[in-house]
C-alpha cells in the first residue's frame, strides 16, 4: 500500500476534472479518498484500487446462488454494486453501467422445481444465477421463494430470450405450468431508492468517470471467457436447503440491502409497462 498518497496523485489534469464531478454537493474523488482511509478500499503502489484482503474473501463468497457467467452478456454487479455503487457514487445514484441490465426472472415454487429450472435452462448460452432469495422480505412472493435470474444488455435482448426460456418451462413435464416469468430492470434495491424503473434517469457524464474508474480499478470488472461458479452442484443444493429450511424465522436471512420495504417492480414482458408487487 502506498505511504501518504491520494489517487490524485496518480491522475492527469483532465481525469482530476472529471472525478471532481460533484454528485449530491461531494466530489467522487472525495468519496473514493474516504473509502481508502476508512479502510474499505486499499491504494496500491501502481496507483490500482483494491478490496482489502478480508473484504475480498468475503465478495467471493456466493452463498445463496450458482452463477453461470458467459461474456456475451457479462454481469459487472460487483463493480457496478459494490464499487461504483457503495463506495464512488455513496448510494446517491445509480451507475451508469445498470442502465441497460435486464432481466429475465424466473420464480419456481419449489426447491425441486428450481433444481429442474437449472437443468433444463443451464445450458442456454445466458449469463444468469440460482438460488434462494436471501432478501426475504422484498423479494418472497411464497413462503419459501426461490428464484433464477438471467441477464441481458438491453430490452430486446431480453425479451427473446424471455421467450425462449418461457418455451423451455412451458414445455418442461418437471415444472408447474403456471410458474411466474417476468423481465424487471436492473436492482431490487434500486427500485427501492429511486422508484420505479421506468422513471429512472442517467446523466451521461457518468459514462465517462465510470470508464474511467474501471481503469484503475485492480478487480476483474468483466468476464472474457465463460466461467461456471460453483460447480459441486451437490454441494451447492445442501446450501440452498440449509437456507429453505432456516428461513421460517426472518430474522435468521436478512440482506444486507433489505430494510423492510417492498418496492412495486415494473415489468417488462408484456407489450406495455406494469407495477406490480412480487
Amino acid at each position: 500500500m502506498t505511504m501518504n498518497k491520494k489517487i490524485e496523485d496518480y491522475l492527469s489534469a483532465e481525469q482530476k476534472e472529471l472525478l471532481s464531478f460533484s454528485n449530491n454537493s461531494v466530489r467522487i474523488l472525495d468519496n473514493l479518498e474516504f473509502a481508502i482511509s476508512s479502510g474499505l478500499l486499499i491504494l496500491k503502489d501502481n496507483g490500482q484500487l483494491d478490496w482489502p484482503p478480508q473484504k475480498k474473501s468475503d465478495l467471493k463468497q456466493n452463498r445463496q446462488y450458482h452463477a453461470i457467467h458467459h461474456p456475451i452478456n457479462r454481469r459487472i454487479c460487483l463493480f457496478n454494486n459494490k464499487f461504483l455503487y457503495k463506495l464512488a457514487y455513496r448510494e446517491t445514484c445509480i451507475p451508469f453501467g445498470c442502465k441497460d441490465c435486464f432481466k429475465v426472472k424466473v420464480i419456481p415454487q419449489t426447491f425441486i422445481e428450481l433444481t429442474n429450472l437449472f437443468e433444463i435452462t443451464k445450458d442456454l448460452y445466458f449469463t444468469s444465477k440460482f438460488g434462494y432469495e436471501l432478501r426475504n422480505r422484498l423479494n418472497r412472493s411464497s413462503p419459501y421463494q426461490y428464484a433464477a435470474y438471467f441477464y441481458f444488455v438491453g430490452l430486446e435482448e431480453a425479451k427473446k430470450a424471455y421467450t425462449t426460456i418461457s418455451e423451455i418451462i412451458d414445455t418442461s413435464p418437471d415444472i408447474k405450468m403456471n410458474i411466474k416469468t417476468l423481465i424487471k430492470r436492473g436492482c431490487t434495491h434500486f427500485e427501492i431508492k429511486f422508484g420505479p424503473s421506468n422513471k429512472w434517469t442517467f446523466n451521461p457524464v457518468f459514462e465517462a468517470i465510470e470508464s474511467l474508474i474501471e481503469s484503475f480499478y485492480h478487480g476483474t470488472c468483466r468476464r472474457t471467457e465463460p466461467i461456471k461458479e460453483n460447480e459441486n452442484m451437490l454441494e451447492f443444493s445442501e446450501k440452498w436447503l440449509f437456507l429453505a429450511s432456516h428461513a421460517v424465522n426472518e430474522n435468521n436471512i436478512v440482506d444486507e440491502d433489505d430494510d423492510g420495504k417492498k418496492p412495486a417492480v415494473v415489468t417488462y414482458h408484456d407489450n406495455d409497462e406494469n407495477e406490480i408487487f412480487l
